[in-house]
């Protein structure tokens, strides 16, 4: 298995250097052929370590996108498994600098209707929750706060109203937090009371408005 990992990283390293998916996905296809379902856990493995040697290369942003978008197409492929993405993505937030980060996320907004499909979100979902939190958990609110509204923004697009996470379906309501009102009765009472505001220099507004009538 060793040796055809290596196989694999090498063809996949070229590929995503050459931005040619197709080169790479027909030779797992190749690959799949030899070794059957072993081949799933062996791309699931050689994308994240191709992803681990770019980071620790700082590759740029558009070559970690691309590796990004082989594992997409692989998983449409049935070529890998569907989490293999999501785990890629953690990994690149979790070690690169919020404005690399940044940078990065515009792929995770573009391809909302893909994380949305079928194939995608109920495998990824989490994933995309917990790592979306712990960015927000990384940003400032005073300094990043744009980044913050589009991770917010993001998520609202992902994941419909009725989604469970977003209800309250424990009823669980903050019962320490009492308003207190003042009732119709007390407030009639102060007013028969007389309590009447005293206002200082009354007699200075007087004379104000004697002068202003001059004019």
């Amino acid at each position: 298995m060793a040796a055809g990992t290596a196989s694999v990283t090498v063809a996949l390293q070229k590929s995503v250097q050459a931005n040619d998916k197709e080169d790479v996905l027909s030779f797992v296809e190749k690959y799949q052929d030899e070794l059957g379902l072993e081949k799933r856990a062996v791309l699931d493995q050689v994308f994240r370590d191709i992803l681990c040697e770019m980071i620790s290369n700082s590759s740029e942003a558009e070559h970690l996108k691309n590796l990004i978008n082989f594992a997409v197409q692989a998983v449409q492929q049935d070529m890998c498994s569907p989490s293999t993405p999501f785990l890629m993505m953690a990994d690149i937030f979790d070690m690169l600098t919020i404005e690399r980060c940044e940078d990065i996320f515009d792929l995770v907004e573009d391809k909302v209707t893909i994380w949305k499909s079928e194939t995608f979100y109920e495998s990824g979902k989490n994933y995309l929750l917990r790592m979306c939190n712990d960015l927000i958990r990384r940003l400032s609110k005073s300094q990043n706060t744009i980044f913050c509204g589009r991770i917010q923004l993001f998520l609202s697009r992902l994941f419909p109203l009725s989604e469970k996470s977003a209800l309250n379906l424990a009823s669980q309501f903050n019962l320490e937090n009492v308003t207190l009102f003042t009732k119709k009765e007390e407030s009639e009472k102060k007013e028969d009371s007389g309590d009447v505001m005293e206002i200082d220099g009354a007699s200075d507004q007087s004379r104000c408005v004697s002068l202003f009538k001059t004019f």
